[in-house]
């Protein structure tokens, strides 16, 4: 494991979380884990088709890094980017192979689409339907039946999407105009797949979550005098959460992660947001613990898990406990840059 890492667990880790954390009633604490399987996806590196997908035994504590690889002798590709379930089927975008796998809850493919060869980024999902952004300006709609496909025209280089209030709103990032990048986000209507509003946001969205009346847009910014930030859409206003330097964000139902300073030397923190309600919860790590190199952040019924990456050796997992904060294991992602883990139901 990377050495850096190690300061993650020093004793101070192991302290209760804040104990206003525990009088919120929006907390339904488990004092037993579940067994359960959970796939974890490795983003790889940029060109190197070394992109992966594994599967975490939570009962026997092991992980199976190569299972899909091992279920179809074939590698999964160049630059993984998301993966979902619906039903009893997987779907994982692979963006660099311009290439969607569709596997069943072992990672056998059942089907491989190559929507109008562009290059798929993220998924979200509506009755019967998977949709994903395409980074070549579209968002496309899967038939979970029979797989047909259609597709809509939105905004430059989409990523994020998500389902709210019946309509999928699509961040466009504008990624590949540096430094001219996108600002807004497309409401398409799902039934007719047409697009019928556009929302202005800051700069470079890349990532959408939704919870009731809320809508949340975390965007990157320029990187340079237009900071990145979570901002919240609600009846026609937007507004700041007032997070700093927001790296990444997680959602599990009403529960929210904002990791911070992801990017900086002194490490990330993550705060705790209830989505419901709009309001900031406190922090998810006790006083004084840090995170070095987080890559990724994911949120699943039980844990929070962290993908930490320097870039040039294989990733490391840490797990914790989603509702108390504190610090529950941690393994070698086998894989360059863990990219998102999700629980198979």
């Amino acid at each position: 494991m990377n050495n850096k890492l190690i300061l993650l667990f020093s004793s101070v880790l192991f302290l209760t979380a804040c104990e206003s954390l525990y009088n919120d009633p929006w907390y339904q604490i488990s004092d037993s884990y579940p067994d359960k399987y959970y796939a974890i996806l490795n983003n790889g590196s940029y060109g190197m088709s070394d992109a992966s997908l594994g599967k975490y035994d939570r009962k026997n504590l092991t992980y199976y890094y190569k299972e899909f690889e091992v279920a179809n002798e074939l590698k999964l590709g160049d630059t993984a980017q998301d993966i979902i379930q619906y039903g009893d089927k997987l779907y994982v975008s692979v963006s660099g192979s311009k290439t969607i796998f569709v596997t069943d809850k072992n990672f056998k493919i059942i089907k491989t689409l190559s929507p109008d060869q562009c290059q798929p980024r993220y998924f979200t999902s509506h009755e019967g339907k998977v949709y994903v952004s395409l980074y070549e300006g579209y968002l496309g709609e899967i038939d979970t039946l029979d797989f047909s496909f259609r597709k809509v025209k939105v905004g430059q280089n989409p990523e994020g999407i998500v389902m709210h209030k019946e309509k999928v709103y699509v961040a466009n990032s504008g990624g590949m105009n540096y430094p001219y990048y996108a600002n807004s986000v497309s409401v398409v209507d799902p039934k007719s797949l047409t697009v019928e509003d556009s929302l202005k946001v800051n700069t470079n969205p890349c990532r959408l979550f939704s919870r009731d009346k809320y809508l949340y847009i975390h965007s990157y910014g320029d990187y340079d005098t237009i900071e990145p930030k979570l901002e919240v859409y609600q009846d026609g206003k937007l507004s700041d959460t007032g997070y700093k330097n927001v790296s990444m964000v997680a959602q599990y139902d009403d529960a929210m992660y904002v990791l911070t300073n992801a990017y900086e030397s002194e490490g990330a923190h993550i705060y705790m947001h209830n989505a419901a309600q709009n309001t900031r919860v406190g922090s998810f790590l006790p006083a004084g613990a840090i995170l070095l190199e987080a890559y990724s952040i994911s949120a699943t019924r039980y844990f929070l898990w962290v993908g930490c990456s320097d870039y040039v050796t294989t990733g490391d997992i840490l797990m914790f406990d989603r509702l108390t904060g504190q610090y529950n294991m941690s393994f070698d992602a086998r894989g360059m840059n863990p990219q998102k883990v999700i629980e198979i139901q």
